[in-house]
């Protein structure tokens, strides 16, 4: 997976790519920011602050990770410390649908779901970033609330 996205990055960058550059800018930002130079990491989530240091990034990114982790708060608090005070952090996740029949539909749906993906997709990404103590700059949600599209900031 990390190959692969390592891969669209290259295109991005080489010209050849650029409508899958602009698409993920705009999921975040009303006028895009550029130029975008990213570096691809692959490391355990909770080992980053030991491998690379607190304030070490301007720009923190996750998508579809809050589902997944035993304690999400924990792990953007990790992230938190990753970011520069003036830095970025970025998510991408999907949680808790916007609409009374979603949300009763997620909630019958956990156990298989978890089971089959191992994925809680009934967080509540607002309360989540809150408590791990980022301040939320913005945050769009598509698929009836169920995707999050979050710019956040350390708070630091």
């Amino acid at each position: 997976m990390l190959e692969e996205a390592k891969d669209k990055w290259r295109r991005v960058q080489a010209g050849r790519n650029e409508s899958l550059l602009v698409a993920v800018a705009n999921l975040f930002y009303s006028t895009p920011k550029a130029p975008l130079v990213a570096e691809f990491v692959e490391a355990d989530a909770a080992e980053l602050v030991t491998k690379f240091g607190e304030d070490s990034f301007d720009t923190v990114v996750d998508s579809f990770g809050l589902c997944s982790f035993q304690d999400p708060v924990q792990v953007l608090m990790g992230l938190r410390k990753l970011c520069k005070p003036d830095g970025v952090i970025l998510l991408l996740e999907h949680g808790v649908g916007r609409y009374t029949w979603m949300k009763d539909y997620q909630e019958k749906a956990l156990v298989r779901h978890v089971t089959t993906w191992g994925c809680y997709f009934n967080r509540d990404i607002e309360d989540i970033v809150q408590k791990a103590g980022l301040k939320i700059e913005s945050i769009k949600r598509h698929h009836f609330g169920t995707t999050y599209c979050v710019v956040a900031s350390p708070n630091k």
